[in-house]
């Protein structure tokens, strides 16, 4: 038995689990942000059904479930950038991905 769990945890680690929403095909690996925003969605989903049952009770979680879906989502978008620029003066932000460039290099 302990001879199975060291090998879950050796295939776990160098391959990573082939779990539901978190095997990423764009990047072909497996992807815990993705796994993340997946997870955050199906609770929202769910937490926002209850609250049509009972509105009174459930404003705290629901307002928290819809918090950290919004959180998995950027953390799931941040994946890709590559440089983000802040000008306080010019009140600007400026992100770049890695797409961007290779699409910039192809035109």
């Amino acid at each position: 038995m302990l001879e199975k769990i060291k090998k879950f945890f050796e295939f776990s680690s160098k391959n990573g689990l082939y779990l539901f929403s978190a095997y990423d095909a764009t990047r072909e690996e497996p992807s815990a942000t993705l796994l993340a925003f997946h997870v955050g969605l199906i609770l929202s989903i769910g937490s926002l059904i209850s609250y049509h049952f009972l509105p009174d009770k459930l404003v705290g979680p629901v307002s928290a479930t819809l918090m950290f879906f919004g959180m998995t989502f950027v953390m799931y978008r941040m994946r890709n950038l590559d440089k983000v620029k802040l000008d306080l003066d010019d009140r600007s932000i400026e992100l770049e991905d890695e797409h961007s460039e290779s699409e910039k290099d192809k035109k």
